[in-house]
């Protein structure tokens, strides 16, 4: 399942040590191979670069190259997104915080979604508590909604 090419997978953190490795492994469960991970350290304090360095180690004793890694001095969430969309290579682009994860096959789901709606040029979640509902904008901006996915980040095209 790579049709749609490589997945950038854009995750900033600032003090997510406690979180950032079940991120990651998060995205790297997902059933699809194609994916850079690009974690953009906004000048952590409290151990989230060892962490990081932990599992980078761990990538290079299995010859992974699958995660990309950016440390920068304390200049905001928005500096750190902004950055680590630069360094996205992918065809796609996903978004995932620091200190969520995103569920088993919620990938394979959205990228189902795209490839059943060719118009859809962004996908987003509206999450709705009572309905759990997704919501998918099409370029004519038209309201799609799929119900009962996975609420984390979606991709989106990467528009560089």
């Amino acid at each position: 399942m790579n049709e749609h090419g490589k997945i950038s997978v854009l995750i900033p953190t600032y003090n997510c040590a406690n979180y950032i490795a079940e991120a990651i492994d998060s995205v790297l469960a997902q059933n699809y191979d194609n994916i850079e991970i690009i974690v953009v350290d906004d000048g952590s304090t409290d151990g989230t670069a060892d962490v990081i360095e932990n599992l980078l180690g761990f990538q290079n004793l299995t010859g992974l190259n699958t995660i990309k890694y950016f440390r920068q001095p304390h200049s905001g969430i928005s500096a750190a997104r902004n950055f680590a969309l630069s360094k996205a290579t992918g065809e796609l682009i996903a978004w995932l915080d620091a200190d969520d994860r995103w569920s088993a096959g919620k990938l394979a789901a959205q990228l189902n979604y795209l490839e059943e709606n060719p118009d859809c040029k962004m996908s987003f979640p509206d999450i709705n508590e009572v309905e759990k509902t997704i919501v998918a904008f099409s370029e004519l901006g038209c309201r799609i909604s799929i119900t009962e996915m996975d609420m984390s980040v979606l991709p989106v095209f990467n528009p560089f």
